[in-house]
């Protein structure tokens, strides 16, 4: 009647060490970054399959450059405040899009072949910059936008 299959996986994961067959993905893909550790080595193992995680999966197609940029890429998310979705509730559906495809390629997915988060991260990236680019435009001092008033 019910499926629990996710339930039952993740309870295997969890307290009994059993994840899947991920652990040797994982594995694996230390492997290859071991081999070449300033820029990695391949992006798929030999059977097309791919380690499951997003900082692995990084690391191991390109390296230490590759996390590098992978981070500077995300550098503004620190700026991101609650704030932005409560003077503007458009910005919400973008917001939560990218947070389910970053929670689906922290554990799934190709990060490579995962338009949708690519797409939903450049997005939510353009919301805070921009909504923090306006906060400071508009704190001059006087409470009037930048410029000579």
């Amino acid at each position: 009647m019910f499926d629990f299959e996710f339930v039952e996986r993740m309870y295997n994961a969890i307290f009994k060490g059993d994840g899947s067959g991920r652990s040797y993905y994982l594995t694996k893909g230390w492997d290859v970054f071991k081999n070449n550790i300033p820029f990695g080595g391949r992006i798929l193992f030999e059977d097309g399959l791919y380690p499951h995680n997003v900082f692995m999966e990084v690391l191991m197609s390109m390296g230490i450059v590759g996390i590098i940029l992978f981070f500077s890429y995300f550098k503004d998310v620190w700026k991101f405040r609650m704030k932005f979705i409560s003077e503007n509730t458009y910005y919400l559906p973008f917001i939560l899009f990218f947070i389910q495809y970053f929670v689906l390629v922290l554990t799934s997915y190709n990060l490579f072949a995962n338009m949708e988060f690519w797409t939903f991260s450049t997005v939510f990236i353009s919301i805070i910059l921009f909504c923090h680019d306006e906060k400071i435009k508009s704190n001059d001092g006087r409470g009037n936008t930048a410029g000579n008033h």
